[in-house]
């Protein structure tokens, strides 16, 4: 979630089948890659603040790698970020509503569990959908996840006096996550919302924990999530056999292109896919 000067990765190759592109609520956009031999349950992506389902899975590669091991993919803009609309209201972008995406995204393509995988921000939301709705879950990947809470660490009080005369930023998280939001500024608001609407969503990962099988995996050089370790700490209270792995070489940007990444998070799945049909 801030600037990197890593070079940025190629981009992948088409997926091997076109997404089917449809609209949920409040016009936010869904995709579903179909897997031509589906074997295994599908896998639900949830991207970053301030990124996309494009940028984040499919220009990175990961969806042939999970086609090609018997997944179909499904996957969601979140409001204000790729192909999603920017409502000017608040409430689409609340937890309720961000959950309420998930089980209509899940429902729309007759599924009946599905593994999710979420990277930073939407790791958070991954969590909380687990807690919330662990039946309809057979595990679940983190990536750049960290127990703090740093959209709701943003100090939104420099981003209002920022907006309004120019007033400089001088926490440097929120001047870093700022920068990021800054990135498109005809979503600038609707991020602003989804901020908003995160710090009056409270995350507290060592009180909420869910009740399916658990991977981390982090960049060693991502200075965002060093302390993701923490994650899989707390998660062993749900009595799984829950794994962390750290990627050499990469950061909070680039290891979502890690081959690395996606073996971990593969191998994962494929070893708690026999679980409830």
């Amino acid at each position: 979630m801030q600037p990197s000067t890593s070079p940025k990765p190629n981009l992948a190759p088409t997926p091997i089948v076109a997404a089917k592109k449809f609209r949920l609520s409040h016009r936010v956009a869904a995709f579903h890659w179909v897997a031509p031999e589906p074997t295994k349950h599908p896998v639900l992506l949830l991207h970053g603040f301030a990124t996309s389902s494009a940028m984040n899975w499919v220009m990175t590669g990961w969806i042939n790698p999970l086609l090609e091991a018997g997944h179909s993919v499904l996957a969601f803009d979140l409001p204000g970020h790729g192909d999603s609309g920017t409502p000017e209201d608040l409430e689409p972008y609340n937890r309720h509503a961000l959950i309420g995406y998930i089980n209509q995204l899940i429902t729309t393509v007759g599924a009946n569990k599905v593994h999710i995988l979420g990277y930073s921000f939407g790791s958070r939301l991954g969590w909380q959908y687990c807690v919330e709705h662990p039946e309809r879950v057979v595990s679940l990947g983190l990536g750049g996840t960290s127990p703090k809470d740093r959209l709701a660490m943003m100090r939104l009080d420099q981003v209002d006096a920022y907006l309004e005369d120019q007033s400089p930023i001088t926490d440097p998280l929120t001047k870093s996550l700022m920068t990021i939001a800054e990135t498109d500024p005809s979503k600038l608001a609707a991020r602003l919302k989804l901020i908003r609407a995160a710090q009056r969503w409270p995350y507290d990962p060592e009180t909420d924990v869910p009740d399916v099988p658990i991977v981390a995996v982090t960049g060693e050089k991502d200075q965002i999530a060093q302390d993701s370790p923490v994650m899989i700490e707390i998660a062993a209270a749900n009595g799984h056999p829950n794994e962390f792995h750290w990627v050499p070489g990469r950061d909070h940007i680039n290891v979502t292109s890690s081959r690395l990444f996606k073996d971990k998070i593969i191998e994962f799945f494929r070893r708690h896919d026999g679980r409830q049909k």
